[in-house]
């Protein structure tokens, strides 16, 4: 286990995470973007993006993803609802 999965219990939902000190870039840049697109072996337009950072979420728009600015739990499930996401 590397010390980046040992910080947070949750990573264990995210199977495949992207680091910008491996890839070389950090957001907003789209080559980080690119990378996880690559990762996750998925076309933008099938990927959806989530980031509290509205400035991140235009960046992956730009790229084809579907952006969501998190803003609470409610309003995020309301809006993957909105895409046909079941987050339960």
């Amino acid at each position: 286990m590397s010390n980046e999965d040992a910080r947070f219990s949750f990573f264990r939902f995210f199977p495949i995470r992207i680091y910008s000190y491996r890839v070389g870039a950090s957001k907003p840049n789209p080559l980080i973007y690119r990378e996880a697109l690559k990762a996750c072996k998925v076309r933008a337009e099938e990927a959806v993006y989530v980031d509290d950072v509205a400035a991140y979420a235009d960046a992956a728009r730009r790229l084809g993803m579907t952006g969501i600015v998190f803003q609470s739990p409610e309003q995020l499930r309301s809006d993957l609802r909105s895409l046909g996401i079941q987050s339960d």
